[in-house]
């Protein structure tokens, strides 16, 4: 028996491959397009290297580019600039796409004024509307707005037509009011989008398809039945989808969605970066001793994860861990401090268990020397590009003069030895799942 297990262990086991099922791979061999959706995070950089490896092996044909959608400033800094920097070495097209109307911070801000504005709305008093103005898990809205509706402006036109709006191709007026009596004139395209989801992250994700239709693009006669829900019958429904569309002649537009690295552990991903959990832990251990450049130089990956983070989404998501999003208010003071502010203005929580603006004596700890270090080797090391003082002219601009004074070092050293913010159980209610100011409440 123990040289049986001594015999097997000599052997280790082969990595996990992609998730290549049946309906993608026909899909690629007809040309479809292949549109990979990055976000600087370790599971789109895997799934990135993995996927144009991929296409290159197999002799995929289609058109092929790497589509990122720019949240605005609540990206983690670095972000674009790590991407672009991975696909140049990939030898693949970076498209970026961003909401017209600005990013999710600007979303959150329109969607409070938006709510304040209704009809018998006080902003004076203990609360300002019933709906939280921030995203949740239950109302994804930064998801649906600023990533899958702007990935699908670029999904609809792959083709011959022109990828990008102008006065000369208002596709965008075309799509919304005239495309859907136009779908039979169009010319036909077939696109996949990769998605780095991996099943291990949570259990609802668990319970995703690998591939099913994609809905936005989509022909309305290949869109999936309303109510389909189970995985198995909608990857069947892309199955067919797809052969309706063959033998349709190929009329209309099919966009599938596709999890190459769903079935990836943890380990697999940066396996595929070429990093090991232990060189990871290594890293994180100098960064926590200040040891920036030793900690960051020649990392594959983008730098919040040497810096202790988990995952990299924004750089304060309401989905987050507490430690991720403790780590993005220390890292992201500027941003952290904008998200507060607006907190105390609208009254709710940033998530129900938590209020950014109580975390202010976290943020102000930690000793601006190091802070300049950690700048100066995030910039030697060309992680992220140099802000020259002119880009902030537009910022400011934006902001009520009252708030200009909140983007200096001296006013972060003021907050240093002001009273902490608090926030018990007296100065709050809570209203469907948010905590929500009391303000008549000493806070």
């Amino acid at each position: 028996m123990n040289l049986a297990v001594q015999q097997i262990s000599l052997f280790p086991e082969a990595k996990e491959s992609l998730y290549l099922p049946p309906v993608i791979r026909q899909a690629m061999a007809m040309g479809a397009a292949l549109v990979i959706s990055v976000s600087g995070g370790k599971d789109s950089d895997a799934m990135l290297v993995a996927t144009v490896n991929a296409y290159r092996e197999m002799g995929w044909s289609g058109p092929i580019f790497a589509l990122f959608c720019d949240l605005g400033r609540i990206e983690w800094a670095g972000a674009l600039e790590h991407i672009r920097s991975r696909c140049d070495r990939l030898g693949v097209r970076l498209v970026t796409v961003k909401r017209p109307q600005g990013g999710l911070v600007d979303r959150w801000r329109q969607r409070f004024e938006a709510i304040a504005a209704k009809p018998g709305a006080d902003t004076n008093s203990e609360k300002v509307g019933d709906t939280p103005l921030w995203s949740s898990s239950q109302n994804r809205y930064c998801t649906s707005h600023l990533k899958e509706q702007q990935a699908d402006k670029v999904l609809r036109k792959i083709g011959n037509a022109p990828l990008w709006s102008s006065s000369q191709h208002r596709y965008c007026t075309s799509e919304l009011k005239e495309g859907q009596a136009d779908k039979a004139l169009r010319s036909h395209s077939l696109v996949i989008c990769a998605i780095g989801i991996r099943k291990e992250e949570s259990s609802n994700r668990a319970k995703k398809p690998g591939v099913w239709v994609r809905p936005g693009p989509t022909t309305k006669a290949l869109k999936e039945p309303a109510g389909m829900s189970v995985a198995g019958e909608r990857e069947q429904w892309a199955t067919d989808a797809l052969s309706s569309w063959v033998e349709s002649g190929r009329k209309g537009r099919l966009a599938l969605n596709w999890l190459p690295i769903f079935r990836w552990p943890l380990q697999r991903v940066w396996e595929e970066l070429g990093v090991s959990l232990v060189e990871l832990e290594r890293r994180q251990r100098l960064f926590g001793e200040g040891n920036y450049y030793a900690a960051l130089d020649g990392f594959p990956g983008h730098w919040v994860y040497v810096s202790g983070n988990t995952r990299m989404s924004c750089s304060m998501c309401v989905l987050a861990s507490g430690s991720d999003i403790r780590n993005g208010a220390i890292l992201n003071p500027l941003t952290w401090l904008e998200l507060a502010l607006l907190e105390l203005e609208s009254g709710w929580s940033f998530k129900a268990d938590l209020w950014l603006a109580s975390l202010a004596e976290l943020v102000t700890r930690f000793p601006l020397e190091r802070r300049r270090r950690l700048l100066q080797a995030l910039y030697d090391l060309n992680r992220v590009r140099r802000w020259h003082p002119s880009y902030s002219l537009p910022l400011l601009a934006s902001l009520a003069p009252a708030m200009t004074m909140f983007w200096s070092e001296a006013f972060l050293t003021f907050l240093k030895d002001c009273p902490p913010v608090r926030f018990g159980s007296s100065c709050s209610v809570r209203v469907g799942g948010r905590s929500r100011l009391n303000r008549s409440s000493d806070v």
